[in-house]
């Protein structure tokens, strides 16, 4: 996911900075970050899916095992890590003043309103750090803000990332409204 990132970032006329995963002290930073002036994006990456009894039978013990594994727990350490970058006045937080958080993992969960809800329920409370917004991302989803990135730059993530909880969970992104519109399946 680095990879992908930092070429679109090198392709966007926006002056974005990936930081890539770095060791500080016994910690390690986010798998990357993207920043933007004051803006940090921190994101996780997480190798989970939705299990078969969450999908096929909708249990609602194994629902929220899932959200918890997929989401909530990566969101919380991710919030930690920027806790200690911050604590320990590390550059790569220095003047940071808006904070977002997303987790790519390979499964799509809905972004139904009902389970946003739950989980920033979970999870605000919890935060000792001022965090803007969180975000959930499956791999079509954050290629396709990557699309966006290199394709138009977006001058405030920020701005495009607080629509996704409107997206359709068939079209994505294909459904924001841009000046040139992406193809649905646009890989970089």
């Amino acid at each position: 996911m680095e990879i992908i990132t930092e070429e679109a970032v090198s392709l966007s006329n926006i002056d974005y900075k990936v930081i890539p995963e770095f060791t500080f002290g016994h910690n390690k930073s986010p798998d990357y970050m993207l920043r933007l002036g004051k803006k940090l994006l921190a994101v996780e990456v997480k190798n989970r899916r939705l299990k078969l009894d969450s999908i096929i039978n909708k249990n609602q013990e194994t629902i929220h095992s899932d959200m918890g594994n997929m989401i909530e727990s990566p969101i919380l350490q991710l919030s930690r890590c920027i806790k200690k970058l911050i604590e320990k006045n590390h550059p790569s937080v220095a003047g940071i003043e808006e904070i977002y958080l997303a987790v790519v993992t390979q499964g799509s969960i809905a972004t139904l309103p009902n389970f946003m809800k739950d989980i920033e329920d979970n999870v605000f409370g919890r935060f000792e750090i001022p965090v803007k917004s969180i975000y959930h991302f499956d791999i079509q989803e954050y290629e396709s803000l990557l699309a966006i990135i290199a394709k138009q730059g977006l001058n405030q993530y920020s701005g495009f990332l607080i629509t996704k909880p409107d997206w359709l969970p068939i079209y994505h992104l294909t459904i924001i409204c841009i000046k040139d519109p992406i193809p649905r399946n646009v890989y970089l």
